[in-house]
């Protein structure tokens, strides 16, 4: 696993244990290491975790099945 999959699997793991609360700069982090991987289905993912983190949709409810996505990156 790359160092950029292993350090999205980090965030995506302390943002789902946080929850609801979140660290703005982890969710940038997240967001520019999904954006770094380029695939379709992780910048899929960077948009969903962008609006997390700008509190339109519960992170309760996104991030673990954002945290199983992250996973098959």
């Amino acid at each position: 696993m790359s160092d950029a999959l292993e350090r999205i699997e980090f965030l995506i793991t302390a943002l789902v244990r946080a929850a609801p609360a979140s660290d703005p700069a982890m969710v940038d982090e997240l967001i520019e290491h999904l954006r770094g991987v380029g695939s379709p289905l992780a910048r899929s993912i960077a948009r969903v975790v962008e609006l997390v983190g700008e509190q339109l949709i519960n992170p309760g409810i996104a991030l673990p099945p954002l945290a199983m996505a992250c996973a098959t990156l």
